[in-house]
């Protein structure tokens, strides 16, 4: 029969493995989410003003290209002048690299500096290599919305609607890529929770008294089979 002492450290034993195992997933269901905003597209050489209306006799909208996977959730453009307030901004689908009439979200206007840059927050889930088109709104009949000829941007080009669907020219003929950048937010690496390592060891420690336990109580089986009683675990 075991003695005393010897009971109170298995037990001891058992306790502290069990305390472990909460202890270790208390602590790994506290991580929090963590999530970075990053720049993802940029075009900022303006020496063009390219001009947008809303509600008007035409549309613009600039197409780039997505290169980073996550949430866009902030686009920015850099205005020449304006006349009034820029009330949103269109996030459009494409077909061949040219700008739809279909709106997958939207932007919400936040706010302008004196240089010009307008800055929007959005919510739409991208993907790398998709291709979508940004167009600004506004309460204005006339703004000027910075741009370059010809077009540097390598991921997309400004686009004019005049009433009979986008081109890829402006309203003399020629490519133009408007100021803009976009950010998207992705979620970072979670690492490895320090409880971790001690939650595996609390669990094998468990599972190692149960394969022990269950030894001896076959061992324990054999013997009083041989007519051997009295022999305890």
């Amino acid at each position: 029969m075991k003695s005393t002492p010897k009971k109170f450290a298995a037990v001891a034993f058992r306790i502290f493995i069990l305390l472990s195992c909460i202890i270790a997933g208390v602590g790994s269901a506290q991580l929090p989410a963590r999530a970075a905003t990053l720049l993802d597209q940029s075009y900022l050489v303006s020496n063009l003003q390219s001009t947008f209306t809303s509600p008007g006799g035409f549309r613009v909208a600039e197409t780039f290209t997505v290169g980073i996977a996550g949430t866009l959730s902030e686009i920015d453009v850099f205005l020449a002048f304006q006349g009034g307030l820029l009330t949103g901004m269109n996030i459009l689908s494409t077909s061949g690299g040219v700008p739809t009439s279909t709106v997958l979200g939207t932007g919400t206007f936040q706010s302008i500096d004196a240089s010009g840059k307008a800055v929007f927050t959005a919510s739409l889930s991208v993907t790398v290599g998709e291709v979508l088109a940004i167009e600004p709104t506004a309460n204005i009949s006339f703004a000027g919305w910075s741009g370059h000829f010809p077009s540097t941007y390598a991921g997309g080009q400004q686009f004019v609607d005049a009433g009979s669907g986008f081109a890829a020219t402006d309203f003399i003929g020629n490519s133009v890529a408007s100021d803009f950048q976009t950010f998207v937010t992705t979620p970072s690496d979670t690492p490895l929770p320090t409880a971790l390592p001690l939650f595996a060891t609390g669990l094998g420690g468990l599972s190692w008294l149960g394969w022990r336990r269950k030894k001896k109580a076959a061992a324990l089986a054999a013997w009083r089979s041989r007519g051997r009683p009295g022999a305890t675990l």
